[in-house]
């Protein structure tokens, strides 16, 4: 177990050395950022909408039949997620690629071989690597999230 983790936590600081993750870091992060915005947008464009109408309704002298649109927090999620789903497992064939072809082209992982370490304890410490950075990469996410839409439902 002490190899898997020792291998795991190899690639995990690989992975946060590498700019190409901060690069997808940061886009998943804009993307979370803009879809939370355009959402939240849209519905102030429906209020907008539901006041002006209700107005004309006043004027010509009816009464609104309909109750004025309220916010859901987690509709502002929907393309958020979209963008989790997509990102996500092109993050994760990234990542399994990466992983292995790097160590291969930079003769690593024979000399890791060579060690008491079997090929499965470097697949199964690459995968609990990549696994943490995706399951930390979410909790990042998450946090914006959690964040934006506190802040925009109330």
């Amino acid at each position: 177990m002490n190899k898997l983790l020792l291998i795991a936590k190899k690639e995990w600081k690989d992975i946060f050395r590498s700019k190409t993750f901060v690069y997808m870091l940061i886009l998943l992060i804009l993307l979370t950022i803009i879809s939370l915005t355009i959402s939240y947008l849209v519905f102030n464009n429906q209020v907008t909408e539901y006041h002006n109408s209700l107005e004309v309704l006043k004027q010509i002298g009816k009464v609104p039949d309909s109750p004025p649109p309220t916010l859901h927090p987690l509709n502002l999620l929907r393309r958020v997620v979209d963008y989790i789903e997509i990102i996500g497992a092109i993050l994760r064939i990234i990542l399994g690629y990466i992983s292995i072809s790097k160590e291969r082209n930079t003769k690593a992982l024979k000399l890791l071989l060579t060690r008491p370490v079997t090929k499965k304890d470097v697949a199964y410490g690459k995968i609990i690597g990549n696994a943490l950075f995706i399951l930390s990469l979410m909790l990042i996410i998450g946090i914006i999230i959690f964040l934006a839409t506190f802040f925009i439902g109330g």
